[in-house]
């Protein structure tokens, strides 16, 4: 399954707590033992926070490099120098671009980008 895992405060400002209905077409994380909420957003439940985020105002593009050094410093750190983003948007597709200008992308990147955003997300 295609899914975003997000901490505690994302699911708060998206407004979901353990009574909140599974999307259509996705889930929403849950404890199976308490129903708590886990933070994993399945398919189109990850949509819900990812519009929460986009509305925010708060989101740059800076944010979106930092996260892709982040991520890419970590596969460094097991050796990995290549990876492939299977569906890659242009936010992603934009750091990429702003790592590499700056001569700060350590790692090889094969990136496909959809013909249209996926439908499960949104």
């Amino acid at each position: 399954y295609h899914n975003r895992w997000v901490n505690s405060q994302a699911l708060v400002l998206a407004g979901l707590s353990a009574s909140s209905p599974d999307p259509e077409k996705g889930s929403i994380g849950r404890d199976p033992a308490t129903g708590a909420l886990t933070g994993m957003m399945i398919e189109s439940a990850a949509g819900i926070v990812e519009r929460t985020i986009a509305q925010s105002g708060h989101y740059t593009q800076e944010m979106d490099r930092a996260a892709m050094a982040r991520s890419i410093a970590t596969l460094n750190s097991y050796g990995v120098t290549a990876f492939l983003d299977a569906a890659a948007m242009q936010p992603i597709l934009a750091a990429l671009k702003g790592l590499d200008d700056r001569g700060e992308l350590t790692a090889w990147s094969v990136s496909a980008m959809p013909a249209v955003e996926p439908s499960f997300m949104f």
